[in-house]
């Protein structure tokens, strides 16, 4: 199914590269491997690409609040990257158990726009 996506749509995927995510598109499943956190990414990334570019970027997070905040693993990779979009949708994604009152928020942290569980 999901070849079929990847088919009928453009999918970018992150990657890891000098302590920052960065995004390239991929063009089949075959061209992924393991990364550092056991995350699928490219095996060979194309160049770069401007994550406004994307119409929704879907973000893990280890906890969401009732307010969208998300809470992630401390090495601020999502923070970052999502403060470089504008107008890209932002989508966490995660499960009932992982949904809090409130969270700790500090000045790095970036909202996301909808937070979507089981």
């Amino acid at each position: 199914m999901m070849e079929e996506v990847i088919f009928s749509k453009k999918i970018a995927l992150p990657y890891l590269h000098k302590g920052e995510i960065l995004l390239s598109y991929i063009q089949s499943l075959k061209g992924l491997r393991k990364g550092v956190y056991g995350i699928y990414e490219p095996c060979s990334p194309n160049t770069p690409i401007d994550p406004n570019e994307l119409e929704i970027i879907i973000v893990p997070g280890v906890a969401f609040d009732l307010l969208n905040n998300r809470l992630g693993r401390g090495k601020g990779y999502y923070d970052r990257l999502l403060k470089r979009t504008l107008q890209t949708f932002k989508l966490g994604l995660g499960f009932d158990f992982q949904i809090v009152e409130r969270l700790p928020v500090e000045e790095n942290d970036v909202r996301v726009d909808k937070v979507i569980t089981n």
